[in-house]
């Protein structure tokens, strides 16, 4: 077998040109959520059962409002990119493929700014 035939056998492929900077991407949130979801499951235990007003005085502290925030959007981009690749691999209809990653893409957007706003508000705000 040729060069010229294995480049036809893989013409109908897709080659991804982002693939290194989605593994990148993968791993390094990956590595984000290690220390940043230990600490959110600290936050929550302090919280769990305590009033509206204490959880409120809690998360309005500057830095653990921003570790939150950093571990909710970190998770987010971490979701997208995992069922990303969930979809590219086993999702074969181009049209529902496209369709998902559209809607995954803008809910974890949606998500990250509605996030941001509210705990933004909280710890920044008051």
């Amino acid at each position: 077998m040729n060069l010229r035939s294995l480049q036809k056998v893989f013409a109908g492929l897709k080659s991804s040109d982002h693939g290194l900077q989605h593994w990148l991407l993968q791993k390094v949130t990956a590595i984000i959520l290690i220390p940043t979801t230990l600490l959110f499951i600290y936050f929550f235990s302090e919280v769990f059962g305590k009033s509206h007003q204490f959880m409120t005085g809690f998360f309005s502290n500057k830095m653990i409002g921003l570790i939150t925030i950093l571990f909710i959007v970190t998770s987010l981009v971490h979701l997208r990119q995992g069922l990303q690749v969930i979809i590219e691999d086993y999702v074969h209809n181009t049209a529902v493929n496209k369709f998902l990653l559209k809607i995954i893409t803008w809910s974890t957007r949606i998500l990250s700014l509605l996030s941001i706003l509210a705990l933004g508000k909280l710890a920044f705000i008051g």
